[in-house]
């Protein structure tokens, strides 16, 4: 979710689930879209479906555009 700017300018508190290698995580990052692309799609394999609390974070142009470029339902 959203937080208080961190001093690296970090804004969003991201927990993810991959059920496939059975791990867990936790991370701060600037933007919802840098999250995705690097630590999701370019560290693991593309996943198929993307699963959110539909929050606006989520729910905009560029994630929409970077979700349809890598064929991913959300």
């Amino acid at each position: 979710g959203l937080i208080s700017p961190t001093s690296n300018l970090n804004r969003y508190f991201i927990t993810t689930t991959n059920i496939l290698h059975e791990m867990d995580g936790a991370k701060v990052c600037k933007t919802i879209v840098k999250f995705l692309y690097e630590n999701m799609i370019v560290c693991f394999i593309c996943p198929l479906e993307l699963t959110s609390d539909q929050g606006f974070h989520f729910l905009n142009e560029v994630v929409a555009r970077l979700l349809s470029e890598f064929m991913v339902v959300h």
